[in-house]
């Protein structure tokens, strides 16, 4: 009996013992496998071969390196060629997820399954047991890290990325709109109702135009396709893009016809009975002859000639005429008398339509061109409507008054007097029109926002100071064309997105979370390469709605990013545009934070970020982050192209509650609301800092008080960023917060799956 319980005892402390030995060494494999799988991961994403070769070369290598006790080293030696023959006993390496049976290709993740180890047993012989093989598996993958926002970039405002782009909670403008709305003034331009200074000081009320789009000198564009005719005031032109900035501007038409004539010349035609069409081979008709005297004989001795005007040139040898042929005229004598070729300099009085304006004085009659081309010049002077008691002299004389343009520390002045101040003293109250040339220092600083403020000459007391929330604001802009509609408050290159989410249903609600919080999903590309196709048709991003054929069908290849989506495990790759007044909701998620469906911090809710040492600002009572883009420079790098071939960014931007991730729709500048396709990601930081100048400097910064986030006493007026391609960006990036489904381009960060 006691020799029988000492086998026993014998026995199971030499399984135990053998059992200890193979634990360790699959705890040994496991740590094998989780290195060669973050090895691996480290050279992801790998959609061909070339790629796929070099992720798993990684993770191979490491394997080798590090070859575990009991791993036979000819299968180690064969791993690369047997990597997908889909027998687990000698190892395999999968860019993908692999199964038991296959390898399900992923670009953005590798899996490792070590080769045997064998484990022998020192005693469990006595029980029959030789030994064991024991196998590691892991998986790692690629990430993006933190999650995209609410907010989109037309892929019209996305070649090349704009310096500057805005979005004014959410309700955008049409570019061609005559009546700008500013931010920072208390109402829309042309609200007849005024509005009065605090405490009965002056306050400006307009500001038109609100931006001016040149730098020190006026610039110039030229127009296509246009058309002046006699005795009208509207001017066309197919490609203008005429806005409300144009007005004022100086217009020069080339080479308009004007009577009195020039030079008669002489040819021979004919024109049938009735008939008003006059063909001749050798009249050489141009556009020039339209509306001028032609003479036509109808016999011998020139009896009776037909005297009229050309209406209309179909060809070199034809042309129509205002009044038919009472005979049949044939090779009779035709004499045209053209019109003197001049230039036509005029004003753009006012905006209908990006391809129409009015001009001021109309072409005189006798006028006419078409198939010109024009120079539109944009003046240096601005208006600057004023409310307010304390800007005239007693009586009917009316004082000189003083503009400052002021920016931070920056303040130049300015004084209007004599024909510039324009009095409407019946007002109420009373309002003052003044035209004022623009510094030259102003002018010469591209892409800056400047607060005007106005006083009476012989007063003290200036119209609010920059930080209350009643001064108009001057943008102006470095683009070379005033037609240029992106990086301008007034356009749409900046919006809104609805995107579902699994703990709130209604619209108002998803917004709040979705800007606070960052989508609870994730979403991806369209596929295919730029231009996009659906079914081998060009996707046109003009059309409105255009991941859809109708609310019922999508496109091929379209994912809609909806509740039907999301819910059932599909990543979407259209989202929905959602344009409209969301400025509660803006606010809400920007700043003060919820308590629907739960309690949440708005995403500005934070303390400054490493390394920006910029102390926190109070807004609608709330302490928000101040972090400026120039903080997370690399040094020596300055923000004067931030995108093309620098700056650099560090990697703790992303830790910055201001960076985001965007994505960019195949949709044009303005899109209507609807599904378009995510044709690339962007970064965005809210901020409103002066990407020409501002350097690395460790938290010194031109940003204004509002930096990015203006605001009333209870709203956010609009969100301003600077965006830039994600190659800016650090290629990896040490990251321990949240992650999305890697996006394809940007920072990297590398984690263990399982």
């Amino acid at each position: 009996m006691v020799a029988l319980l000492a086998v026993l005892l014998i026995g199971s402390g030499a399984l135990a013992v053998d059992l200890g030995n193979a634990f360790a060494r699959k705890r040994i494999s496991q740590t094998q496998a989780d290195l060669a799988a973050l090895a691996g991961a480290a050279q992801l994403p790998a959609s061909d071969p070339t790629s796929i070769q070099k992720a798993t070369d990684a993770a191979w290598d490491y394997l080798i390196r590090n070859e575990v006790i009991g791993q036979d080293s000819a299968d180690l030696g064969a791993l690369k060629q047997t990597m997908t023959n889909g027998i687990p006993s000698d190892g395999e390496i999968c860019v993908g997820d692999l199964t038991s049976t296959s390898c399900v290709a992923n670009p953005n993740l590798i899996s490792v399954l070590t080769p045997d180890a064998q484990v022998d047993y020192a005693l469990g012989g006595v029980f029959n047991q030789n030994g064991i093989d024991v196998q590691a598996y892991a998986q790692a993958g690629i990430f993006s890290p933190g999650k995209i926002a609410p907010f989109f970039i037309p892929y019209g405002c996305s070649t090349p990325l704009p310096t500057q782009i805005f979005v004014k909670s959410g309700a955008q403008s049409t570019p061609t709109d005559p009546t700008p709305q500013l931010w920072g003034t208390g109402q829309r331009p042309g609200d007849s109702s005024g509005m009065a200074g605090k405490n009965g000081t002056p306050a400006v009320d307009t500001v038109v135009p609100a931006q001016i789009g040149f730098g020190a000198t006026p610039s110039s564009r030229p127009l296509t396709d246009v058309r002046v005719v006699a005795g009208d005031v509207t001017l066309t032109s197919t490609a203008a893009n005429f806005s409300y900035l144009d007005i004022g501007a100086d217009v020069v038409v080339d080479d308009v016809v004007f009577t009195p004539s020039g030079v008669p010349r002489s040819a021979t035609g004919s024109m049938s009975n009735g008939s008003a069409v006059l063909t001749s081979a050798t009249a050489s008709f141009t556009v020039g002859d339209v509306n001028q005297q032609v003479v036509v004989e109808r016999g011998k001795g020139n009896n009776n000639p037909l005297t009229t005007t050309i209406v209309s040139v179909q060809s070199p040898t034809q042309a129509t005429l205002a009044a038919p042929a009472l005979a049949n005229v044939n090779n009779r004598t035709i004499t045209i008398t053209p019109g003197t070729l001049s230039d036509l300099t005029t004003t753009i009085a006012g905006v209908t339509s990006a391809t129409q304006a009015t001009l001021a004085p109309a072409p005189v009659p006798g006028l006419d061109k078409v198939d010109a081309t024009a120079v539109v010049t944009q003046p240096s002077t601005l208006r600057v409507e004023v409310t307010g008691q304390g800007f005239v002299d007693a009586g009917d004389g009316v004082a000189s008054m003083v503009v400052a343009f002021v920016r931070g520390a920056q303040s130049y002045e300015v004084t209007v007097q004599g024909d510039d101040i324009t009095r409407n003293k019946y007002s109420n109250p009373q309002r003052d029109s003044l035209m004022v040339t623009v510094p030259e220092e102003v002018l010469s600083l591209a892409d800056s926002r400047w607060y005007i403020q106005v006083r009476s000459s012989a007063g003290t007391t200036w119209s609010y100071a920059e930080d209350q929330q009643n001064d108009a604001i001057l943008e102006i802009s470095s683009s070379a064309d005033p037609g240029d509609q992106c990086g301008e408050r007034v356009t749409g290159d900046f919006g809104l997105l609805n995107s579902p989410r699994s703990d709130a249903n209604q619209l108002g609600v998803r917004l709040n979370l979705n800007i606070a919080e960052g989508l609870d999903h994730a979403v991806q590309e369209f596929p295919g390469p730029t231009p996009l196709t659906a079914n081998g048709t060009l996707i046109d991003p003009t059309d409105k709605d255009n991941c859809r054929i109708s609310p019922q069908t999508s496109i091929t290849g379209a994912i809609l990013d909806d509740e039907a989506s999301v819910a059932s495990g599909k990543i979407p790759n259209c989202m929905e545009i959602n344009n409209g007044n969301k400025v509660d909701d803006t606010t809400d998620g920007l700043i003060t934070g919820g308590t629907n469906p739960r309690a949440y911090d708005g995403r500005l809710e934070s303390g400054p970020t490493t390394p920006c040492a910029r102390s926190n600002y109070l807004r609608l009572g709330t302490s928000v982050n101040n972090d400026v883009l120039s903080c997370f420079l690399e040094q020596g790098n300055i923000l004067a192209a931030v995108n093309g071939t620098g700056p650099k960014f560090r990697s703790q931007i992303i830790d910055s509650p201001r960076f985001m991730f965007v994505p960019v729709l195949w949709a044009n500048v303005n899109p209507q609301n609807g599904y378009y396709p995510i044709e690339r990601f962007a970064a965005a930081f809210i901020t409103d800092e002066i990407p020409q100048t501002e350097a690395s400097t460790g938290g010194q910064s031109t940003a204004t008080a509002d930096n990015g986030i203006p605001t009333t006493n209870t709203k956010v007026q609009g969100i301003e960023v600077i965006p830039f391609e994600l190659s800016r960006l650090p290629e990896q990036v040490d990251y321990n917060g949240q992650v999305i489904p890697y996006i394809g381009a940007g920072p990297k960060v590398v984690r263990l799956i399982r």
